[in-house]
């Protein structure tokens, strides 16, 4: 009895079932119920960078050198050359060089807000860090120096965004419903300007530009 007891309370084996949770090429979804699992997305994604069919491992991390600043750095800004590659720090109106191991600050110290906007942009004369904020000229940076292009036809210190199209530069304006662009592969010359003031018929001003790519049938 005792023994037919302890045959009818053993304890049975519990065998493993594996389980196949698809790579989170979608991302990262913050918008979710997280109670809602989403095929192929992430909740937490941490040091993984998602791509179209895969997930890569975040490579690691490079140490810069410190602005001494007590404020803020409100704007990082990597420039790309062909020989030379600059990571520049826009803290207390100020822009600093912060690629190696200690600070320094460039020759721009007289900005009024160290929110800017910036691109990499190649012409046949270089290559060359494009920034504006809204309120200084624009300035750009070479791999050795900084400039400010010279513009005419509208002034640059109106230029609060940029992007690059089809060889172009294209700039927001201040409080306005129109943009600007210079000529092909040029930094610098007579800027043209477009109204959109006919397309957005309830107001607003322009605040980003940006590109977007239909599929056509045959891809982008």
């Amino acid at each position: 009895m005792i023994m037919e007891a302890l045959r009818g309370n053993k304890a049975r084996t519990q065998t493993a079932q594996p389980k196949n949770i698809p790579t989170p090429v979608k991302g990262l979804i913050a918008l979710e119920n997280k109670g809602v699992y989403v095929k192929g997305a992430a909740l937490i994604l941490e040091n993984f960078f998602p791509k179209a069919d895969t997930v890569i491992l975040r490579a690691g991390y490079a140490e810069h050198s410190d602005t001494t600043e007590t404020v803020p750095v409100h704007t990082l800004m990597p420039y790309h050359g062909t020989s030379a590659n600059k990571l520049f720090a826009v803290s207390n109106d100020t822009i600093y060089d912060v690629t190696g191991s200690s600070g320094s600050a460039s020759s721009i110290t007289t900005l009024t807000t160290s929110k800017c906007q910036w691109v990499n942009f190649t012409t046949s004369g270089g290559h060359y860090l494009y920034v504006v904020n809204g309120a200084q000229t624009a300035k750009a940076y070479d791999g050795s120096a900084w400039s400010t292009p010279a513009i005419t036809g509208t002034t640059s210190d109106n230029f609060n965004y940029v992007a690059v199209y089809k060889g172009r530069l294209y700039f927001a304006l201040n409080q306005s419903l129109s943009f600007a662009y210079l000529p092909v592969n040029s930094i610098a010359g007579a800027a043209s300007t477009f109204n959109l003031g006919d397309v957005f018929n309830k107001g607003g001003t322009l605040v980003a530009i940006g590109t977007w790519t239909h599929d056509g049938g045959t891809g982008s």
